[in-house]
């Protein structure tokens, strides 16, 4: 009898532990992740097809043969792929394209030129950060459960592209400049793209979602709003600092009874909690509007997604990468716009109320 039949639950506690150590496993790494066993230099290089545990620093790798890499770390490498030449037993000789695979490598400040029909290089489990794929055509890029750190692609054309749950792949450039020469693995790009799992950050407040926000007449009426406000506060400020130096004149003299009778009838303007909330919200309303009009893509604050992919005919891929630019302007504008509309929706809300009372007590 196996476990699972024996023990109904271990289905879910699996899973849950999987989730545990996706957490921790940071923070927590087992000794062959931190010191590999057997670690090999740059010279140990021999032309077997798997390499296990190296470690390269500041070097140039050619690789002109079918070779993986198995848990391996580059720092500063520039991999060079190229078409590899396979000598067979009967003699005959021939080019073909090469298949580089890293399986649970680490990429730190890398960069991958790719030649003409170099073949495909496959990532599994890799994490690659502040990277540079400089150029792919008629190239095979596949990426399966990796990690994406501020890479970069300038890649003018690929044969085809595959994201397969790979994390952090809003943190990579160039993703819009990139050509398709099948239509195929376009769509199947489009797909993987949709199904990349994103933080909650840009999830909530992508450029595509702010959009809302920002097509709204907000920029004027914030500025206008805040403007008027301040007005308001300084004629009450005015108003209330005249009547004070009247009192005190009053005072003074007091024999002038009839200047002592009009500034009794006088009274210090007050405000309540609806002039300060409302100036807080369109300060708020004005700053992320602000920031929107200055840094969000002309592309996202000219076109929606369904208008740019149904009407133009465009691709989904050159778009939605765009709504990812700016993460943290990005956030704290979406934060001002949702907590500028919360505050002056309130004061709205408020002083409709009011109005709706007075009405019925009045009927």
């Amino acid at each position: 009898m196996s476990i699972a039949a024996s023990f109904p639950h271990y289905k879910i506690l699996r899973k849950l532990g999987k989730w545990v150590s996706r957490i921790l496993g940071r923070r927590f790494k087992s000794p062959r992740d931190t010191n590999p066993v057997n670690v090999l230099k740059k010279q140990d290089f021999r032309d077997d097809e798997i390499i296990t545990a190296i470690s390269v620093e500041g070097e140039t790798i050619q690789v002109d043969s079918q070779r993986i890499y198995l848990r391996g770390k580059f720092e500063n490498t520039n991999f060079v792929m190229e078409r590899f030449y396979r000598d067979f037993h009967n003699g005959s000789s021939v080019f073909g394209p090469a298949r580089t695979s890293f399986h649970h490598c680490e990429f730190i400040n890398c960069s991958f030129r790719v030649s003409s029909d170099s073949g495909s290089i496959d990532f599994f489990k890799s994490t690659l950060e502040d990277c540079h794929f400089d150029n792919a055509p008629h190239t095979r890029l596949i990426f399966q459960r990796c990690d994406f750190r501020k890479t970069h692609f300038a890649s003018p054309a690929v044969h085809e592209f595959r994201l397969r749950t790979s994390k952090g792949f809003e943190t990579c450039t160039g993703i819009e400049t990139i050509e398709f020469q099948d239509p195929s693995f376009k769509r199947c790009f489009e797909r993987d793209l949709e199904a990349t799992p994103l933080p909650l950050g840009h999830r909530c407040f992508s450029w595509g979602k702010l959009r809302g926000f920002g097509t709204l007449p907000f920029f004027g009426f914030s500025y206008a709003g805040t403007a008027l406000i301040l007005f308001f506060l300084s004629v009450v400020d005015h108003y209330n600092v005249q009547v004070n130096r009247l009192k005190g004149k009053a005072d003074v003299n007091e024999t002038l009874s009839v200047l002592e009778s009009l500034v009794d009838r006088l009274s210090l303007l007050s405000l309540n909690w609806q002039i300060p909330t409302l100036l807080a919200g369109t300060i708020l309303l004005m700053f992320a509007s602000t920031i929107y009009a200055w840094t969000c893509p002309d592309r996202i604050k000219e076109f929606s997604l369904e208008r740019w992919t149904k009407e133009l005919g465009q691709d989904a891929f050159k778009y939605v990468p765009l709504t990812w630019h700016n993460p943290i302007l990005r956030v704290i504008c979406g934060l001002c716009f949702w907590a500028g509309s919360g505050l002056t929706a309130s004061v709205l809300i408020w002083r409709l109320g009011q109005g709706f009372s007075q009405a019925l007590r009045n009927w």
